[in-house]
């Protein structure tokens, strides 16, 4: 196991609520335009915020996955990765809605095959707003699919710009992967979209305003 997520999570009552969100966290990769998914060496984090275990349908957000150049972004190709399929649990998703201010996706993606396990109860989203000096969790997928976690506090410093688009800053660097992924509180609630900062810092987009996004 990553070491650094070890030292992330060391009190239990933490790793069982880390451990039900983390039913709903899933890795996103998308190649390079006009590629296939044999060039899948990038990728996201995302997080399912329904599901339909009838129809084996989910919608998942997750970072922009697109390079920012791209006109068409519906013709782009996004996979997601799920580790509790029978399977390699890959599949294609569909583009629903694409922020280019916040580089935001919205996906849908039908599950084939047996799922080994499902979300029980999609985490609780929103339920309170982030703050300075607020201690949150991040979770993502590294490229085996395994969960790795980075601990941290939210901090008062930052971009000014970044301030103003209403995202707040983290006092950690994020794993390879962990754009996209949910910051969880100590309660075991999503309460923001973790991102990589052009500084080696990472940065937090409150939970509300992720969803404001997409009208939910």
């Amino acid at each position: 196991m990553d070491p650094a997520t070890v030292a992330a999570v060391l009190d239990p009552d933490d790793k069982s609520k880390l451990i039900n969100v983390a039913k709903s966290v899933v890795k996103v990769s998308f190649p390079p335009p006009n590629r296939g998914r044999e060039y899948l060496d990038r990728w996201y984090t995302g997080i399912i915020i329904r599901w339909d275990v009838h129809n084996k349908t989910a919608m998942i957000i997750s970072g922009g996955c697109f390079d920012r150049d791209i006109d068409d972004k519906s013709k782009s190709k996004i996979f997601v990765h799920y580790p509790y399929m029978e399977d390699d649990g890959f599949i294609e998703a569909k583009l629903l809605f694409f922020s280019a201010f916040y580089q935001l996706s919205l996906l849908e993606v039908a599950f084939q095959g047996v799922l080994l396990d499902v979300p029980t109860q999609i985490p609780t989203f929103g339920s309170t707003q982030p703050k300075c000096g607020d201690e949150v969790f991040s979770l993502g997928r590294d490229k085996d699919l395994s969960l790795v976690v980075r601990h941290g506090t939210i901090m008062k410093e930052g971009c000014l710009i970044e301030l103003r688009q209403g995202y707040l800053f983290l006092d950690y660097e994020l794993p390879e992967g962990g754009t996209g992924g949910p910051a969880v509180d100590h309660q075991g609630d999503v309460v923001g979209l973790v991102m990589d900062c052009d500084d080696d810092r990472a940065i937090i987009l409150p939970i509300s305003v992720v969803l404001s996004c997409f009208h939910m």
